[in-house]
């Protein structure tokens, strides 16, 4: 064989080896873990691979966890032995799979965090919001007096979906103040600021004088507020948040997430529900007003739900003294329960299975599928419905989650959110406040 075919031969090994050790139990598993561990001082992790793989963890970091089996710089494991890895204290550290110790395959962290108890919800709570600014939610043509029909909104490049922030700097409050704005200012160019998804923009206007009734306009329809019924997730005993729905409050028309100026959530009434069936989701009927009890105040809106701060008391008869929330590690496929709200009884609690699990590295609003197989639930609303979003989902004891969506062909299963990532958003809306 000559030289060329040689190493022709020999790449083609190379490269069939790779392909190989890809395949092989110690890597599939490896692909297989998530990007982060979740532990709680005291509690264990065992960090066990055949050569020639071979972990290290490094705890050089200030805020890294002091761990009794590794306690200076790093530690490895080589072949078949196993490193068993028990936190002391909370933070973060990092574990580095490699092959032979020097080709990197994996990073891990390892983030160890103390057990945080929370009151779990289920009760159904109204919500109302004003939004900041005021959402254009369409465009209409003005009649002047000569008989012509502009659309100085469309002209000006404004479409359905953004945000009026602010006329000349001064900010808005609501329609009504945008109005008025508008009318003071006169019918001369005017500059708007605009938030169009998550940039801020300048755009400039000049109102006209509706033939109808004089009253200068820009040619579109807005909303500064809106109101729904929903359940509250859980409430945090120590700080006295709370977080609910799962899902982001989005406005009816165009689907934008609706940016909180102010708002509430209240205790609201359950006087009907509407079952659902494949193709029709089904609606708990709510209601509430200004008379119903307030309890708390919304700080913030986002794709994991709503999020603020309690302002009465709410107990939960079921779980009044609290449980633990789940890592997300912690959570498996197999039985778990919902508690929600149906009737004038209060929360109740009802069987369902964890059926998927979606491993995620960063906050998503569908971590996982849930059916629904408790037979009185299913009698009575036919599975999940809307208004439940929100309901906590709890296993072995534990808070693991929240019911966010349902499965519109098929209403006995839906979609719910990890509580790891409710809790990380509280404290990322917390830290703004």
């Amino acid at each position: 064989m000559n030289r060329k075919k040689w190493k022709k031969a020999v790449g083609w090994c190379l490269a069939l080896g790779v392909v190989g050790f890809n395949f092989t139990p110690p890597m599939q598993r490896l692909r297989s873990l998530p990007e982060t561990i979740y532990l709680q001082p005291g509690e264990s992790q065992d960090f066990t691979w055949a050569w020639p793989l071979v972990t290290t963890i490094h705890s050089e970091d200030e805020d890294a966890p002091a761990l009794d089996t590794v306690r200076n710089g790093k530690n490895q494991v080589f072949g078949t032995s196993t490193l068993t890895v028990t936190p002391e204290s909370t933070g973060t550290t990092q574990v580095d799979i490699s092959l032979l110790g020097i080709i990197p395959l994996k990073t891990m962290n390892l983030s160890v965090s103390e057990e945080r108890i929370l009151i779990p919800g289920g009760q159904s709570i109204g919500v109302s919001m004003q939004t900041r600014g005021a959402l254009v939610v369409g465009r209409s043509d003005l009649l002047l007096s000569d008989g012509r029909r502009v659309n100085p909104a469309n002209d000006a490049g404004l479409r359905p979906g953004d945000v009026i922030l602010a006329v000349e700097g001064q900010l808005v409050e609501s329609a009504a103040h945008l109005s008025e704005m508008v009318n003071r200012w006169g019918a001369v160019p005017m500059e708007l600021t605009i938030r169009r998804g998550d940039q801020e923009k300048t755009l400039t206007i000049t109102p006209v004088a509706d033939a109808q009734d004089g009253s200068l306009r820009l040619g579109v329809w807005v909303r500064d507020s809106t109101a729904g019924v929903g359940t509250l997730t859980y409430i945090d005993p120590a700080t006295q948040t709370f977080g609910a729905l799962g899902h982001a409050i989005t406005d009816v028309d165009t689907g934008e997430v609706l940016a909180v100026r102010s708002g509430d959530i209240c205790v609201s009434d359950v006087v009907d529900i509407q079952q659902g069936a494949a193709g029709s989701p089904g609606e708990i009927h709510g209601t509430f007003s200004s008379r119903n009890q307030r309890i708390g105040s919304i700080e913030s809106n986002t794709s994991l739900g709503i999020y603020g701060t309690m302002q009465t008391e709410l107990i939960n008869t079921l779980y009044s003294e609290g449980l633990p929330a789940a890592n997300q590690d912690q959570v498996h496929l197999g039985e778990a329960t919902l508690l929600t709200t149906l009737d004038d009884t209060g929360v109740q609690e009802f069987s369902i299975r964890i059926i998927r699990l979606v491993p995620q590295d960063y906050p998503q609003p569908k971590s996982m599928v849930v059916e629904v197989t408790d037979p009185e639930l299913l009698a009575r609303t036919g599975g999940i419905v809307q208004g439940m979003s929100g309901s906590p989902i709890i296993q072995d004891g534990r808070i693991v989650g929240a019911v966010t969506h349902v499965f519109i062909n098929d209403p006995t299963k839906g979609h719910g959110l990890y509580i790891d990532w409710m809790l990380e958003q509280d404290a990322a809306v917390q830290e703004a406040a």
